[in-house]
């Protein structure tokens, strides 16, 4: 028998943000990065972060033709200067800003448009870039330059799936920034209806943020949808809220191994060491990525410090590859 099951990262939120939210190529801008943004090849790195830049503009071949490179010249991505050092703000977060223009710290001509900027986050140590940030497949981050629009920003909650047992408080705020001053201006929650239509309203502001609390009794997703409105725009944001019972309290049976085992009868268990997590559940190919009340894993916890959770899936065929993952 031969069950091959892989596991595959989770991936909740990039955490790369800037402000102004909306500006031109002659404004200033300063952006945050997040080691876990992307595909977190910065995460726990101790060293200076420098980025390696450029500019896509109306004189690129493609969106991915990269003008007026810093550092430039053929040995820029092994530079470190000075002034390409980003600030450290502590908890594995970095600041950067282009001054006094970006159009001025690029040196544009003014003949050229800009239309994103193009970046990568370089860990340096020992004069070479150890680590870098990119995007979670591996391609070049990008800020397109907008001056004017709508754009609503979930700051809380900050991941797209919450996970929480019954009854669930989930706080909840929305920001709206738009670059249409003397527009009426609104934010909507919404809920999944059980026919599948975003109709059940939760809360409702005039005004630039929504800030409200929301309970879920209910054991189940709750697909929600926040929609910001100004004038004749719109954006959006979908989440989830994944609420479920407290996970069963039992034992791991003697013998099981942390990891993933097969067994003799073609069961195959899920054993997971998570001290001070209240609940985790699987999801994979064998139950269609939905994280269902079935799929908590049970809880076997000493104390706080050691909890370990479990279960034993049957029914899986054998020869053939199962993609999952752990969600806590």
């Amino acid at each position: 028998m031969l069950i091959t099951l892989i596991c595959v990262p989770y991936e909740v939120s990039a955490q790369l943000t800037w402000s102004p939210v909306f500006f031109s190529e002659d404004d200033s801008l300063t952006i945050s990065f997040g080691a876990s943004a992307g595909n977190g090849d910065l995460e726990g790195f101790q060293g200076d972060v420098y980025l390696y830049t450029g500019v896509i503009t109306s004189s690129s071949t493609s969106g991915t033709d990269w003008k007026y490179v810093k550092p430039n010249g053929s040995n820029g991505w092994s530079t470190f200067p000075a002034n390409l050092k980003m600030n450290a703000t502590g908890s594995d977060q970095w600041l950067f800003t282009f001054a006094p223009s970006i159009r001025d710290f690029f040196d544009v001509p003014d003949s050229e448009n800009i239309e994103k900027i193009a970046l990568l986050f370089r860990g340096e140590q020992g004069g070479e870039a150890v680590k870098v940030g990119r995007m979670a497949d591996g391609s070049d981050w990008f800020i397109p330059i907008e001056e004017s629009g709508l754009t609503l920003t979930r700051l809380s909650p900050a991941r797209n799936f919450t996970f929480c047992n019954s009854p669930c408080a989930v706080d909840i705020e929305i920001h709206l920034s738009t670059t249409q001053p003397d527009s009426t201006r609104s934010i909507r929650l919404l809920r999944q209806s059980p026919q599948g239509t975003y109709s059940d309203t939760l809360a409702v502001t005039s005004g630039d943020t929504l800030r409200t609390t929301q309970v879920f009794s209910e054991p189940q997703v709750h697909k929600l949808l926040a929609i910001g409105s100004s004038a004749d725009l719109q954006d959006s944001s979908f989440f989830d809220v994944m609420v479920s019972e407290a996970p069963l309290n039992q034992k791991r049976p003697d013998g099981l191994k942390d990891g993933i085992t097969e067994h003799q009868d073609g069961s195959v268990s899920f054993s997971l060491f998570a001290p001070n997590k209240s609940i985790v559940h699987l999801v994979g190919d064998f139950n269609d990525w939905n994280p269902t009340q079935e799929f908590v894993l049970k809880r076997d916890s000493l104390n706080p410090d050691s909890t370990w959770f479990w279960t034993i899936l049957t029914g899986l065929e054998t020869e053939k590859a199962y993609r999952f993952q752990y969600l806590v």
